[in-house]
């Protein structure tokens, strides 16, 4: 069913996307590849939330909460 309840052309439910999907983001193929070959599919909110601002060049301090491991894919190099 699509967000209003309704059955897909193929009879089955779909999956709702993940709005924090890397497809989501402008990150290059080669390093979204990388990111998923260490397991990192999706952003967290406060990178998800964030990302177009930096990669716009605007400075930013955040905060979020202990344990959303935000610091690996904020610590890779987007080229």
């Amino acid at each position: 069913a699509n967000d209003d309840g309704e059955l897909t052309a193929s009879g089955e439910e779909e999956e709702p996307a993940d709005p924090n999907a890397l497809a989501n983001f402008r990150i290059s193929e080669k390093l979204k590849d990388k990111l998923k070959s260490k397991g990192i599919n999706a952003l967290f909110p406060i990178q998800a939330t964030t990302f177009a601002l930096v990669l716009d060049g605007n400075d930013l301090v955040g905060r979020a909460r202990t344990g959303q491991v935000t610091v690996p894919p904020f610590s890779v190099s987007i080229d």
